[in-house]
């Protein structure tokens, strides 16, 4: 399968992501779920791979900036403000020079209409493709996609598009990792762990996916954070953070591995220890 950023989550998958399979990132806003998902293409392009973004939220100029401070580990808001001021670090700089001329290099494509359906999904990979090996589709986010048909309520709504992602993902024979909002009830009912009932369409998902990794912060690190400094580590990190394996067809579900989310790089790294379980 296709490698994704953690070694333990590859183990957890029975390999890493399979052709035609659907897999979902979900999380509550401001999760850094798009981060997430920026670096599973980060590492199929290292690996000589061609990605497709439809990127519903970012231009192309963003997702390629926010890209390239990931691959270089370089604070882009702190950057800017140091270039504005004219005080930037001059290592920054060549680092993030040097992550750009690299990702420009490699086989990236990225798709900047709203609102787009899954038909759309198969025209455009399929005319895509044509021009460059696309390997990896990722959809940002769920939520922004229109269903193929009228549907009359929200259920409806992601049911449609949970089956016609996955039947999209088998017609262009690549994995296909869908970014999905949580609902608000975790947050009402206190809870820190989220379970798949949390994504919106959460039913239809969990049916259609091969894997559904859920990212959340660990509440007593994150509060730990907010006080330090004014809430800077909070805001720059490193933050300790879980991405639960929720679901998983072809390999081990339930697993929680272990992150360090680096707010200000936008990036996740492994923490380094153990999988271990999260905070109730």
């Amino acid at each position: 399968g296709l490698p994704t950023p953690f070694a333990k989550l590859n183990y957890s998958l029975g390999g890493g992501l399979r052709k035609g399979e659907v897999y979902v990132i979900g999380a509550n806003q401001g999760a850094g779920k798009t981060s997430l998902a920026l670096q599973f293409a980060m590492e199929a392009l290292r690996k000589g791979h061609g990605v497709l973004i439809f990127s519903m939220e970012m231009g192309w100029r963003e997702a390629f900036q926010r890209m390239a401070g990931i691959e270089a580990h370089v604070d882009l808001l702190t950057f800017r403000e140091a270039q504005r001021r004219k005080r930037e670090s001059r290592d920054d700089r060549v680092r993030l020079s040097r992550a750009t001329g690299e990702i420009a290099g490699r086989k990236l494509l990225v798709s900047t209409k709203s609102a787009i359906n899954p038909k759309y999904i198969i025209s455009e990979t399929t005319r895509l493709a044509k021009r460059s090996p696309v390997d990896l589709v990722i959809c940002d986010h769920m939520q922004l996609m229109s269903a193929d048909h009228r549907t009359r309520n929200e259920y409806e709504k992601f049911t449609a598009i949970s089956r016609a992602v996955k039947q999209t993902a088998v017609e262009v024979n690549v994995p296909l990792l869908l970014v999905s909002q949580t609902s608000r009830a975790n947050a009402r009912e206190r809870r820190t762990e989220l379970d798949v009932s949390d994504l919106r369409g959460s039913g239809a998902i969990e049916e259609d996916a091969a894997g559904v990794f859920l990212l959340f912060e660990d509440h007593a690190d994150a509060q730990a954070a907010l006080s330090e400094a004014d809430g800077r580590r909070y805001t720059k990190g490193p933050v300790k953070s879980f991405l639960k394996v929720a679901k998983s067809r072809y390999g081990e579900q339930g697993r929680c591995l272990a992150l360090e989310h680096y707010k200000g790089q936008t990036r996740f790294e492994s923490a380094g220890t153990e999988d271990s379980d999260a905070d109730q």
